[in-house]
């Protein structure tokens, strides 16, 4: 979904972010639970740091396409 070392959503992964938006348009009531994930390499706090802004790259992207926060 991200190039290494990169929380920029890749064009394959936006694709499936507004397929998301789409359904979730079609059931507003719905509720998401967005999480980063990261490979080993680096230190644990700097993991951390890009899964959180990972996760946050998804959650603008939803945002775009018109899903409520």
């Amino acid at each position: 979904l991200y190039d290494f070392d990169s929380d920029r959503v890749r064009s394959e992964a936006a694709s499936n972010l507004r397929t998301l938006a789409q359904s979730l348009d079609k059931y507003p009531d719905t509720e998401l639970l967005i999480v980063g994930h990261t490979d080993d390499k680096g230190s644990d706090s700097y993991n951390y740091d890009l899964s959180e802004r990972r996760a946050a790259a998804a959650a603008s992207y939803l945002v775009s396409q018109g899903v409520t926060r």
